[in-house]
């Protein structure tokens, strides 16, 4: 079940979400028996309440077809109709992940379309991709990386963290055709507007200073729309004094938002210690006073990184994870999806 509440999460199917579709289901509900003789049963009732009450009937197994068998209230008889049986005004699977908080979380999710097959609503292969289709709403996101090295890593971490959702993601190769770093991303984002993807796209830049750039630039000069999101990548600890060679003189330096590529996430076992930590070649930024930095021997700490993802498991992580643990999740932010509601039933 924590699986399964993963995935819907990943792909925008949150509470937020339900709560917002059963608040805009009841307005319609409301418009529709404004100026008529039928009572409005889900007035002023909270979503909080509603998601109470389909857990409830999961938990006592009723169905829609024993309704009228059951002691129920208006409002629960009234719940079961439109939002637990087929054909609900809201996505389904705003539904399931409304319920799953009510469930044994090591229960199993089926999603069963035997009674839809036989009565003729679908074939076997209809049945089949509907089934798929539940799963992601039909399409997996794509990553946009500054590099090889961090489409490998990302890649690796996520198998070893997330198992379950590690298939949803797409991780184009920007440098067979085009330019690694920001540049990379900035013309495959805009080709890819141009082309009107509808997929998930998440362009994922380093925490320094030109990361920092091109998003500012991308996000003054073109129209994104909601299935596009630019992040950098997070803040953490271990880069805040780090010592370090400006041409101003020696000191330590806050790498976040300046030097922070992702050779600083591979852990402290990788990273090493003292003067065994990599050094950083430092460069004029496009102002005065502003500096880009960059890690030195990157293969080195790619390869011993790499290796430890190798020697490691789901349950046996070799080493130090905890920051590239923090990376790997802050990609993992809910889609932001339009909510489906259909008027069939008002």
């Amino acid at each position: 079940m924590k699986i399964v509440r993963e995935r819907l999460e990943l792909f925008g199917f949150t509470i937020e979400k339900f709560d917002a579709a059963f608040r805009a289901w009841r307005r319609g509900e409301g418009k529709q028996v404004r100026h008529v003789e039928v009572p409005n049963v889900t007035r002023r009732i909270s979503p909080a309440r509603v998601r109470r009450i389909l857990g409830s009937l999961v938990e006592r197994k009723i169905v829609s077809w024993q309704a009228k068998e059951s002691d129920l209230t208006d409002l629960e008889s009234h719940l079961l109709e439109h939002l637990l049986d087929y054909g609900s005004p809201i996505d389904s699977r705003l539904v399931l992940r409304a319920l799953i908080d009510f469930v044994d979380p090591n229960a199993d999710v089926v999603l069963d379309l035997s009674d839809q097959v036989w009565a003729g609503y679908y074939g076997p292969r209809e049945a089949a991709k509907f089934s798929d289709a539940q799963k992601t709403g039909g399409s997996r996101i794509v990553v946009l990386t500054e590099g090889v090295t961090d489409t490998q890593v990302l890649q690796a971490s996520m198998r070893l963290f997330y198992p379950h959702l590690a298939d949803f993601f797409v991780w184009p190769d920007l440098t067979i055709r085009m330019m690694g770093g920001t540049s990379g991303i900035e013309n495959t984002l805009k080709a890819l507007l141009l082309l009107d993807i509808r997929a998930p796209v998440l362009a994922l830049f380093d925490n320094d200073y030109e990361g920092h750039r091109a998003i500012a630039k991308l996000q003054r000069t073109l129209t994104l729309p909601a299935n596009v999101r630019l992040i950098a990548y997070p803040n953490i600890d271990i880069v805040k004094a780090w010592p370090t060679d400006l041409p101003t003189g020696r000191t330590c330096v806050d790498l976040n938002g300046k030097a922070c590529s992702i050779e600083f996430y591979f852990g402290k076992d990788v990273l090493g210690e003292g003067e065994a930590r990599p050094s950083i070649q430092w460069s004029n930024g496009s102002r005065p006073g502003e500096w880009q930095g960059t890690v030195q021997n990157k293969d080195v700490l790619k390869e011993k990184f790499l290796a430890k993802a190798k020697s490691s498991t789901q349950t046996e992580l070799i080493g130090d994870w905890d920051d590239m643990r923090t990376l790997v999740r802050s990609l993992l932010l809910p889609l932001d999806i339009p909510i489906e509601i259909t008027d069939e039933l008002w």
